[in-house]
């Protein structure tokens, strides 16, 4: 009778074990500790290699097109609103040398849309926003900061994703009043296939 009440008790303090070592090891996978050492040599990889493919595109299409700058913005949240409502912001991804003082990934971090409504508006409704001389630049606020990089001209093309969601867009600033060919257009629409491919497999 003692042995049994024995081996009762003993299978109950086991099992209190058992149970103690779940959790701990569920605490421990779960921390935060553990999530940032993980195996990051496949994914940085991958992730460098896209942004190079990406540059390479847009250093090309500056030549190519004898521009100043060429740049990539994202939209993105960013923070709410006290009435519960989503910040829509942009920020600079990629860029080329050339333009202003400072990097524009360094200023436009984190930007509210509502800087350019006026291009913003214009550039998701047509998928392309022109400002082939800076006199005629409707949107005050992209005027003026045209003026601060150099651009007397400045074309921003829309960048959608397959499914509709707009991502992004390409733009493409110049030194002289230029206005760009349908051709040249669509070389544009064409690498940004390329580039939208690559910001998908950089972020898998």
């Amino acid at each position: 009778m003692v042995t049994a009440i024995t081996q009762i008790v003993f299978g109950l303090i086991v099992l209190v074990a058992l149970l103690v070592l779940y959790r701990i090891a569920q605490k421990f996978l779960n921390s935060p500790i553990l999530k940032t050492v993980q195996p990051l040599e496949v994914p940085l990889k991958r992730e460098v290699y896209c942004d190079a493919e990406i540059y390479r595109i847009i250093i090309r299409l500056k030549y190519e097109l004898y521009a100043l700058k060429v740049f990539i913005g994202r939209y993105h949240d960013g923070g709410i609103f006290a009435n519960g409502l989503r910040m829509k912001k942009f920020t600079i991804t990629h860029e080329t040398a050339g333009g202003g003082d400072k990097p524009m990934m360094d200023i436009f971090v984190g930007t509210m849309n509502s800087r350019y409504c006026i291009a913003f508006e214009g550039l998701i409704a047509q998928e392309i926003f022109c400002v082939s001389d800076i006199e005629d630049c409707v949107d005050l606020n992209l005027r003026d900061d045209m003026r601060k990089y150099g651009f007397k001209a400045l074309y921003l093309f829309l960048i959608r994703q397959r499914n509709g969601i707009e991502e992004g867009f390409l733009g493409i600033g110049f030194r002289e009043t230029t206005v760009l060919s349908e051709e040249q257009r669509d070389v544009v629409r064409e690498q940004i296939g390329h580039i939208l491919d690559l910001i998908n497999l950089r972020e898998m």
